[in-house]
């Protein structure tokens, strides 16, 4: 018995415009969700003005002296600053990571839409170029 591989042309299409569809749309939302966790960028806004690495100076107690007092306050604010630039960089450099995998997706997605048309054409192109009196 021969199989008649027509028939396996509306499974296809089905397949193609449905299931596939929905995969690539679930890969999509999982390399966003990871890129998310990888790059700690809820985490990261939530602590985004406290010390780096924790590096902070403790306020002199029992002290009037204002020397040793600012010096705390500037190196205290220093050290916050400083998480804050580390932390913007790095939420940014998530951030266009997962601008990036929604583009590459959107990109892979009209493609694939497009793709049995381009192989319908191609095929008729080559019978015509094939079937041209030279």
């Amino acid at each position: 018995m021969a199989m008649k591989p027509l028939g396996l042309l509306p499974y296809y299409v089905a397949w193609h415009y449905g299931q596939a569809l929905k995969n690539i749309a679930a890969v999509t939302r999982n390399l966003i969700w990871f890129f998310w966790h990888f790059f700690s960028i809820g985490l990261l806004l939530s602590t985004l003005f406290t010390p780096w690495q924790r590096i902070h100076e403790e306020r002199p107690k029992n002290t009037i002296d204002l020397g040793p007092i600012l010096s705390t306050i500037l190196i205290n604010t220093l050290m916050r600053i400083a998480g804050a630039i580390i932390r913007l960089f790095v939420i940014a450099l998530g951030v266009i990571t997962i601008l990036g995998t929604l583009a590459g997706s959107i990109i892979f997605f009209v493609l694939w839409l497009a793709l049995p048309l381009a192989l319908f054409l191609a095929f008729v192109l080559g019978l015509i170029i094939f079937l041209k009196p030279s």
